[in-house]
């Protein structure tokens, strides 16, 4: 519930984009720019993380690539939503998990979970 992402993670802001409430949290952690959760009749159904551009650089994207494919397998790259991104998706019949990167933009690395 929000309630509980809320509790989890404070120091948040709260805002509606339509029917879904966001909450935002800015610089949760040098790791992280920002972490944004939507909810959906007060259902958590996507999280989207995007990291520190500094963290990025300092990490590599090659080894950022690696953790996730070690975590989740290889998955299927996509090229077509944005030509500067590169998008891996990995996904079942109940979730979607994207990291999506733009190779000389450290500051557009996102991870990002989804519910079906």
């Amino acid at each position: 519930t929000l309630e509980s992402v809320k509790k989890t993670y404070p120091k948040g802001t709260l805002s509606k984009l339509g029917t879904q409430d966001i909450y935002k949290q800015l610089k949760p952690s040098s790791d992280i720019k920002q972490r944004m959760f939507f909810f959906a009749a007060n259902k958590l159904v996507t999280v989207s993380v995007t990291l520190n551009p500094d963290y990025v650089k300092k990490t590599g994207i090659e080894k950022l690539l690696a953790k996730q494919k070690k975590l989740y397998g290889e998955g299927v790259v996509d090229r077509t939503g944005a030509p500067h991104m590169v998008t891996h998706i990995w996904q079942d019949q109940s979730s979607r998990f994207t990291f999506a990167y733009a190779p000389k933009q450290p500051e557009m690395t996102v991870l990002m979970y989804e519910k079906k």
